[in-house]
């Protein structure tokens, strides 16, 4: 599932951000949910190289910060949250 440069840590944290798109999913408007479940499924499959992974994480942050706007108050404020620890991973990373 992820490869073996990805610490343990960060694969548990990957964990939860998936679990919680799927709650803020649940959630949401029909429309916003199918973008977050989108945006989920993308989080399954992390690449081995390094540069990769941070244009991936990248395009994550903006694609959560693109839907805050589309989405009602509750779920927007959660997307900023996931958006958040999105960015705390890529730092990990070297982004």
């Amino acid at each position: 599932m992820f490869s073996d440069t990805i610490v343990p840590t960060m694969a548990r944290e990957l964990d939860e951000i998936r679990m919680d798109l799927d709650s803020v999913a649940d959630d949401a408007s029909p429309d916003v949910a199918g973008e977050i479940r989108s945006i989920r499924k993308g989080l399954t499959n992390i690449p081995d190289d390094e540069e990769t992974r941070q244009t991936q994480y990248r395009e994550t942050e903006d694609r959560l910060s693109e839907l805050e706007h589309q989405a009602d108050r509750s779920v927007a404020e959660r997307l900023h949250t996931l958006q958040e620890d999105i960015h705390v991973l890529a730092e990990d990373v070297g982004y």
